[in-house]
């Protein structure tokens, strides 16, 4: 009987230490559903300034192609612009993502369309330049190049074919459905009734038959917790020092940064949530401990 319930107690520990790596996993993916994280990713790794930059590069190149001076099209989109149009695009998608959005708005670029018009026309005027119908076209093909350059560096990602995506579709559907904080309180009461179920199958004391060795069933669930702490922690740790998000194979350096510091951020926190599971399963041992010193002392 003894050995059974022993036997027993091994694979509830065994269960609970499964079940702390699942909690673990799942309390730290709701983080990935809120603006902030994106936001301070991107205020970390200077994503604005360097999409401003990148932007501002291009146009510029795009000037001396056809033999216009730069300073025409000088801080031809603000710091500011490049924020509110980014900062939009996070709260768009994950509203999307969680139902809440049937669909993301096209990027309006008639502010740059008409700042471009602006501009040439002064640069024209400026200079004494007339307009004849070739001319006009260059200029128009210029146009379609600076808006795509725009266009291009503001948003990476194709939004409308994106939400076109059946899988995404699928995905979205089942994040909206989803309540992960439900299922990591979840994921906690299972732990607990896990922990209430080892302290029912601890042993009665041999002098006091009434009394349960609550100790024991304490430290199987204190075992539990900290073999699921540690693996969570080393797994997590063993991440950050290798560092192989670092890597990434995406040619924009800013959005690679992004995501590196997102990835090193989430490990982070799991790696926080490994050792306080750990801490966790160390106090649920202290009474097994204690009685084992007290037993010592006495002999």
């Amino acid at each position: 009987m003894k050995l059974i319930q022993k036997l027993i107690s091994v694979l509830l520990s065994l269960g609970l230490m499964f079940v702390i790596m699942a909690f673990c996993l799942l309390s730290s993916l709701p983080q990935f559903l809120t603006p902030e994280t994106y936001l301070s990713v991107m205020e970390e790794a200077n994503v604005y300034q360097s999409m401003k930059e990148n932007i501002q590069g291009s146009i510029d190149d795009v000037m001396l192609l056809n033999n216009i001076e730069r300073q025409s099209m000088r801080e031809f989109i603000k710091l500011e612009e490049v924020k509110e149009i980014v900062m939009g695009d996070v709260y768009a998608v994950l509203s999307w993502l969680n139902g809440t959005q049937p669909q993301i708005k096209a990027l309006d670029l008639t502010t740059y369309e008409a700042r471009f018009d602006e501009r040439i026309g002064t640069f024209f005027r400026d200079n004494h330049y007339y307009l004849d119908e070739d001319l006009k076209q260059e200029v128009e093909l210029m146009k379609q190049n600076v808006m795509q350059i725009v266009k291009g560096n503001l948003r990476l990602v194709d939004f409308d074919q994106l939400t076109q995506m059946t899988g995404l579709q699928k995905l979205t559907s089942l994040i909206s459905e989803m309540n992960l904080k439900l299922m990591a309180g979840v994921l906690a009461g299972i732990a607990l009734l896990l922990v209430g179920v080892l302290v029912l199958l601890s042993p009665r004391s041999r002098h006091h038959k009434r009394r349960k060795k609550i100790e024991i069933g304490l430290l199987y669930s204190g075992y539990g917790m900290m073999a699921g702490g540690l693996i969570i922690f080393i797994v997590f740790f063993s991440g950050i020092q290798s560092g192989f998000y670092h890597h990434v194979a995406i040619q924009v350096s800013y959005l690679q940064e992004s995501i590196a510091l997102l990835i090193e951020n989430w490990f982070k926190t799991l790696m926080i949530s490994g050792l306080l599971a750990t801490g966790l399963g160390i106090i649920f041992l202290i009474p097994y401990w204690v009685k084992l010193y007290q037993k010592y002392m006495k002999n």
